[in-house]
C-alpha cells in the first residue's frame, strides 16, 4: 500500500506537517520554562531578537511561530519547598462536647465561618455563614443539583469553598476559624492548604 494511503488510514499527519507540529510543542515548552531553568533567559533573549547572522535554533523557534514568552504562564515545577509547613492548622474533635467547648474558648476570634452542605428534597446543597465580632455579617449558598448526579461529599466541599470566599471579601482579617462537621471534608482540606496560605494569614479549621 502506497505510505500517503497507509498514514491517512493511520489518522497520522504528512510527515512535514508532524514535524511542524512537534517542533510548535517544543518551543511552547521552551517559553514556560520556571526562570530556574538555565534555558529560561536564552529562550527569551532570542525571542526579543531575531539575529541576522548565524541565529541559533532558539531564534528560529520564537520568531517563526511568533511566540512571546512574557505573555505566558509560567508554570513552576514545584509550588513549594520541600521545608515548607502550612501556617493553617487543622483539629478534629473526638467529641460533640469538646466541639463546643472548643468553640466557646474561641468567642474573642473576630470572624468565625461556619459550612455545610446537605441533601434534602433530591437536591444537593451548600451554605456558609461568617461572623465578625459575634454577629452574623454575610452568607452564601449554592445549589448543586439533583441527588442522582450530586453527593452530600461534594456539597460539603462546595460549603467550604463559600466559606473561603466569605473570608476573602473581608478586610483587615489576621485570624480566623472555619467550622464543619464533616471529618473527611476537614481531611481532603490538607491538599489544599497552599491556597489557604495564599488567601490568608492565619486560619484554623
Amino acid at each position: 500500500m502506497p505510505h500517503d494511503t497507509a498514514e491517512t488510514h493511520a489518522n497520522l499527519l504528512p510527515f512535514h506537517l508532524l514535524v511542524d507540529k512537534i517542533r510548535y510543542a517544543a518551543a511552547i515548552r521552551l517559553a514556560t520554562l520556571p526562570a530556574t531553568h538555565p534555558l529560561y533567559k536564552p529562550v527569551r533573549d532570542a525571542a526579543a531578537n531575531l539575529v541576522k547572522t548565524h541565529p541559533t535554533p532558539l531564534h528560529d523557534l520564537m520568531h517563526r511561530y511568533n511566540i512571546t514568552p512574557k505573555k505566558m504562564e509560567t508554570i513552576d515545577a514545584v509550588r513549594k519547598g520541600p521545608k515548607w509547613k502550612s501556617k493553617a492548622k487543622i483539629k478534629i474533635h473526638r467529641s460533640k462536647e469538646e466541639a463546643v467547648e472548643d468553640e466557646r474558648m474561641r468567642e474573642g476570634d473576630r470572624i468565625r465561618v461556619y459550612s455545610d452542605g446537605s441533601g434534602i428534597d433530591g437536591k444537593i446543597g451548600a451554605g456558609a455563614v461568617l461572623y465578625r465580632a459575634g454577629r452574623l455579617k454575610s452568607a452564601l449558598r449554592y445549589q448543586l443539583g439533583s441527588a442522582t448526579r450530586h453527593t452530600v461529599y461534594e456539597g460539603e466541599g462546595v460549603g467550604l469553598v463559600l466559606g473561603m470566599e466569605l473570608i476573602r471579601k473581608e478586610v483587615n482579617v489576621r485570624k480566623t476559624s472555619i467550622g464543619i462537621d464533616n471529618q473527611s471534608g476537614i481531611t481532603a482540606v490538607i491538599s489544599i492548604l497552599y491556597y489557604f496560605d495564599q488567601v490568608f494569614t492565619g486560619c484554623d479549621l
